[in-house]
């Protein structure tokens, strides 16, 4: 029930997310796709993230339609471990809060098995309201 009234009031204040939206505050390392090869790594930081995209900063602002794999870097157990995302940017801003660009992100695809470790490592960050 309480289901149902949280998609309805996201529906009300104009949401137009399929997936619900976690917070990360990991680590990245993006590459540029131009004509079939992979650009100069630049790191940023994923805000948030969720079974459809993410948001995160970069320094460079990259336009919209630009394809970008990303490289999220987090704790698994004791260990580090990381996801490979093919993504590709949806919309793009300066924020004044903090240096940088944000980029909102759409996932096109996940590295083999990536999967069900994307929607653990979400399923154990706290959910964005």
């Amino acid at each position: 029930m309480a289901d149902n009234h949280t998609n309805a009031l996201a529906h009300r204040v104009g949401e137009r997310r399929k997936h619900r939206r976690h917070f990360v505050d990991l680590p990245v390392d993006c590459r540029v796709i131009e004509n079939e090869r992979k650009g100069p790594i630049q790191v940023g930081m994923a805000e948030n993230a969720g079974i459809g995209g993410l948001s995160i900063y970069l320094n460079e602002q990259f336009p919209c339609g630009r394809q970008l794999i990303i490289e999220l870097y987090f704790r698994d157990g004791y260990e580090f471990s990381s996801l490979k995302l093919l993504t590709e940017v949806v919309w793009s801003r300066d924020e004044k809060e903090v240096p940088g660009h944000k980029h909102g992100l759409k996932v096109l695809r996940l590295e083999n098995g990536g999967n069900q470790r994307f929607q653990a490592l979400l399923k154990s960050c706290p959910m964005l309201m």
